[in-house]
């Protein structure tokens, strides 16, 4: 499974350098998918944390807000793992930045 959602950030990167956000979203719905049974696992939860903030930054570089909920679904999860690390400036970064590009209806 580690190895699926890893593939599926490589798609997110490629989309991003490509400049094709619809890429870099579906590849990180992908990647979502492949990643959900991992989060029961604390082990789990600290080795998603890398894959989960490179999603958030390719998302994040192409402004991709099409979908809010999974948004919502990615950050509440990548939360839940830095809360768990305890990884509070990470966490504040992450934040910050997700404010930036997230539509304020949501």
């Amino acid at each position: 499974m580690h190895t699926a959602v890893g593939r599926y950030v490589e798609s997110c990167v490629i989309g991003t350098k490509a400049g094709i956000g619809y890429l870099a979203l579906e590849s990180a719905k992908a990647m979502w998918n492949a990643l959900v049974p991992l989060l029961d696992a604390p082990n789990n939860r600290k080795l998603l944390i890398k894959p989960l903030v490179t999603v958030h930054q390719c998302l994040k570089s192409t402004r991709q807000n099409d979908d809010p909920d999974f948004l919502v679904l990615v950050y509440s999860a990548l939360f839940t793992c830095l809360a768990e690390q305890k990884d509070w400036k990470l966490g504040e970064t992450v934040v910050e930045e997700a404010f930036l590009y997230l539509p304020m209806t949501h």
